[in-house]
C-alpha cells in the first residue's frame, strides 16, 4: 500500500517540481520518493506507518495547492470580461506617424519600447475577446528578444516569458520559449493555446500590412525595435539615386573620366519577343525584379529575358513559349509575399518547363547602400549593421523561395542570376567602389550558397559588369540608375547562357 502511495505522490509532487521549478528537478523529486515508499515498506511497522503519513500529507497538500494554481491560471486565461489598459496616447501617436510616414520603396523604422507598447496595447484594447489586459515588454539587444510580462482581466497570476523577434516570410515572426504562469513553468510545447493569444497581439504585421510593407529585416537592441523592408510591393521603374557623400564622389570621377570606359559589344543580341510572353512549349520561366522586367532598356526585346529566351532556343534548336513574371522592387522577402512565386508555381503546373531563371537580391542589399547610415561611409558600424542584417535575412528567404521553385521546376533547370556592382563604374577605384563590390560579393556568397544546397544552378550576373558600368548602366546618366542599358543586359543574358555551357 506505501508502495502505492509513493507511485502516486512521485507523480503528483514531481509533476509539480517540474513546473515549479525544472524537469530535471521533478525527476529527482519523484525517484526519491518512490526510493522512500519501497525502502518503508520493506522496513514494515513504525517507519511504514510514519513514511505513510508523511506522503499522504504530502499529497493532499500538493495536490491542493497544484489545484489553486490551475483554478488561477484557467481563470486567467477563459476570462474575457472587463476592460484591458488603454495604450499610453503620446507613445501610441508617435508609433502610428512613424508607420504612416513609412516612404515607398525602402525604408527603415525605429519603435522605441514604449511605443511598441503602445501598438500592442492598442491591438488589445481593440479586441474585446481577449483575456489580457496590459502587457508590458522588456527589448533585449544582447539577447535579441523581447522578455514580456502579461496581466489577465481576471485572477492574480501573470504570464511571464521571452519572444525571439524575427522577419520571415516578409512579416514579423514571433518564436516564444517557455511560459511562468506565476509560479508554474509551462513547457512552451504545452502553452500553445497562450502561444497563439500572445503572438495575435505582440506582432506588427496587421499595421504594417496595412500599410503594404514587405519586412526584410529585424534588430533588437536594448531601446529600439528597428525593422526594415520595402514599402507599396515594388519600388519605381527606373528609381533616382539618392544624393550623398557615396554619390557625389562618383560624379566627380564621372565628370573628369567619362570616356574611359567603353559598353562591351553586343554578343548576343536582343530577342525575338518584344513582350512578356509567347506561345510554346516547354517554356522558359523568367522571375525576379526590374532587370527581369526590363527597366533600363526602350522595349522587352533589348531586355536580358527575351535575349535569353532567343538565344537559349537557338542553342537547343527548340522553339520555346515565354513566361516573364518580373516585377520592378521585387526583394527576397516581397518574392514570397506579393504572389510573384504563387504565381510562377500555378504557371510550372499548367505547362512544362525547360529553364527557370530569378534574379533577386539587388533591392535587399543595393537601397541600404544609399542610405544615410552608408551614404558617407560604408565602413561604418551602423552600415555594416545594415549589410548583416540583410544577408541573414536573404539567406533566409532564399532557404524558402529556392526549394519550392526547384519542386515546381521540375525537369527544368533553375538558374539564379547574381547581383553586379553598380557603383563599380571602371573610373579608378575609389573607397566606396571597392567598398560596395565587398558587400555585393558576400550577397553573391550567400545566394552561391544556398543555391548549391538546392540543386539550382549559379549564372555569375557581378563578374562581367565590374568595372563596366559607367558605360552597361544609367549610373552617368542626369538622373542617375542603377539599371542596365541595353549592352548591360546583353552582358546578364550571356551571364546564363555561359552558366548553361552556351556563353559567346
Amino acid at each position: 500500500m506505501v508502495v502505492v502511495l509513493a507511485l502516486i505522490a512521485a507523480l503528483v509532487l514531481g509533476g509539480l517540481a517540474a513546473l515549479a521549478i525544472t524537469p530535471a528537478v521533478g525527476v529527482g523529486i519523484a525517484g526519491l520518493i518512490l526510493l522512500t515508499g519501497i525502502a518503508a515498506q520493506r522496513a514494515g511497522g513504525t517507519p511504514r506507518r510514519l513514511i505513510g503519513t508523511v506522503l499522504l500529507l504530502a499529497l493532499l497538500a500538493g495536490g491542493s495547492w497544484g489545484g489553486v494554481v490551475a483554478l488561477d491560471v484557467l481563470e486567467a486565461v477563459s476570462g474575457a470580461s472587463g476592460p484591458a489598459d488603454p495604450a499610453d496616447p503620446a507613445a501610441l501617436a508617435a508609433a502610428q506617424a512613424k508607420l504612416d510616414g513609412l516612404g515607398e520603396g525602402r525604408f527603415r523604422i525605429e519603435l522605441t519600447e514604449p511605443e511598441l507598447e503602445a501598438v500592442i496595447q492598442d491591438g488589445i484594447a481593440q479586441d474585446p475577446d481577449l483575456p489580457i489586459r496590459r502587457v508590458d515588454l522588456d527589448l533585449r539587444g544582447a539577447t535579441a528578444d523581447a522578455a514580456f510580462t502579461a496581466t489577465f482581466k481576471s485572477g492574480s497570476v501573470q504570464a511571464t516569458g521571452t519572444a525571439a523577434v524575427r522577419a520571415v516570410d516578409g512579416g514579423v515572426d514571433l518564436d516564444l520559449g517557455p511560459l511562468d504562469f506565476g509560479p508554474i513553468a509551462v513547457p512552451a510545447v504545452a502553452g500553445g493555446a497562450v502561444e497563439s493569444l500572445l503572438g495575435a497581439v505582440t506582432d506588427l504585421n496587421a499595421a504594417l500590412e496595412s500599410r503594404g510593407a514587405t519586412v526584410d529585416a529585424i534588430e533588437v537592441t536594448d531601446d529600439l525595435l528597428v525593422i526594415t523592408g520595402t514599402r507599396g510591393g515594388q519600388l519605381p521603374d527606373a528609381p533616382a539615386l539618392t544624393g550623398n557623400e557615396l554619390l557625389d564622389a562618383i560624379r566627380d570621377q564621372a565628370a573628369v573620366a567619362v570616356d574611359q570606359v567603353q559598353a562591351p559589344p553586343e554578343v548576343v543580341g536582343p530577342g525575338e519577343v518584344n513582350g512578356r510572353e509567347a506561345p510554346g512549349e516547354p517554356i522558359v520561366l523568367a522571375l525576379g525584379d526590374s532587370l527581369a522586367e526590363g527597366v533600363g532598356v526602350a522595349e522587352p526585346r533589348d531586355g536580358y529575358v527575351s535575349r535569353f529566351h532567343t538565344a537559349i532556343g537557338q542553342a537547343d534548336g527548340v522553339s520555346y513559349g515565354l513566361v516573364n513574371l518580373g516585377v520592378s522592387g521585387e526583394t527576397s522577402a516581397s518574392l514570397l509575399t506579393s504572389g510573384q512565386l504563387a504565381r510562377a508555381e500555378a504557371a510550372l503546373a499548367e505547362r512544362p518547363a525547360a529553364y527557370v531563371t530569378l534574379d533577386v537580391g539587388a533591392n535587399d542589399l543595393l537601397g541600404h547602400l544609399q542610405s544615410p547610415d552608408c551614404g558617407a561611409d560604408l565602413r561604418s558600424p551602423a552600415c555594416q549593421q545594415r549589410v548583416e542584417q540583410t544577408l541573414a535575412s536573404y539567406r533566409a528567404n532564399l532557404d524558402v523561395v529556392l526549394p519550392r521553385l526547384r519542386s515546381a521546376a521540375g525537369d527544368a533547370t533553375v538558374v539564379l542570376l547574381t547581383t553586379y556592382n553598380p557603383f563599380s563604374l571602371g573610373l579608378g577605384e575609389s573607397e566606396q567602389e571597392v567598398r560596395s563590390s565587398e558587400y555585393v560579393s558576400q550577397l553573391n556568397a550567400v545566394a552561391a550558397d544556398v543555391a548549391a544546397a538546392h540543386g539550382v544552378v549559379v549564372a555569375d550576373g557581378f563578374s562581367p559588369l565590374q568595372g563596366t558600368t559607367a558605360a552597361t548602366t544609367h549610373m552617368l546618366d542626369a538622373q542617375p540608375d542603377i539599371h542596365p542599358n541595353a549592352a548591360g543586359h546583353d552582358v546578364l543574358a550571356n551571364a546564363l547562357l555561359t552558366a548553361l555551357g552556351h556563353g559567346r
